[in-house]
């Protein structure tokens, strides 16, 4: 006797982020750039990364962690269509992994392992903020330039909290950081301002005489 296997419905999948879906569209079984091995000279800066400044010193340790492991997080890129090099090879703007991009330069490796995802440009600037601010060592400046830059993007401070993982009153007393003067800011990015005291001089903003005292003091130090 033939026993005929009773058909179950496959589980209901819930739909995932426009982003997840172009990122799974361009690793899917029947696509070749799941994983590339890409040479250094392909690969580009994105220009809208949030992270302009990079550290020697700490590209150094990265190289050298290079040098002896290799890289183990390979890049996310995403190709510049009808961008073709002078060698004729197509070109890639990194989306995430400019720091281990630097380090692969300073060891003079070739190529390094790259994943290709099919991002629109406002996606990239938003999966580019997000890990930014996932950095340990952002300022209390740039953690609230990148909320305020998401926030701009139609979020709202309890969406925004949801996202990152992070408490909204954090969020929202970053973000009045920036309501600083220029000079202030500069002293709470260079750690001679801690943001807690910082905020009480968030009424003050307007009053020059006070902001031009509070400088002055701190910056002899």
């Amino acid at each position: 006797m033939i026993t005929t296997p009773t058909k179950t419905k496959p589980p209901t999948k819930k739909a995932r982020p426009r982003a997840a879906q172009d990122a799974i569209a361009a690793e899917g079984p029947n696509s070749r750039h799941q994983f590339q091995v890409l040479l250094l000279t392909q690969l580009e800066p994105s220009p809208t990364n949030p992270r302009k400044h990079f550290d020697e010193s700490a590209l150094e340790e990265l190289a050298a962690t290079i040098r002896q492991h290799g890289i183990i997080e390979p890049l996310v890129v995403r190709q510049q269509i009808d961008c073709v090099g002078g060698d004729g090879r197509a070109r890639y703007e990194i989306v995430g992994g400019e720091r281990r991009w630097r380090a692969a330069k300073i060891v003079k490796l070739r190529d390094v392992p790259c994943r290709v995802v099919r991002l629109s440009a406002a996606e990239v600037i938003e999966i580019q903020i997000v890990e930014n601010l996932a950095r340990a060592d952002l300022n209390p400046i740039e953690e609230a330039e990148g909320f305020d830059a998401l926030l701009a993007r139609g979020l709202t401070q309890a969406e925004l909290a949801h996202k990152l993982g992070r408490a909204q009153g954090h969020i929202s007393n970053r973000v009045r950081l920036l309501e600083l003067p220029p000079a202030i800011r500069e002293l709470i990015a260079a750690q001679k301002l801690p943001p807690t005291h910082a905020r009480l001089l968030v009424p003050y903003r307007a009053a020059p005489k006070i902001m031009d005292r509070v400088v002055q003091s701190l910056a002899a130090r």
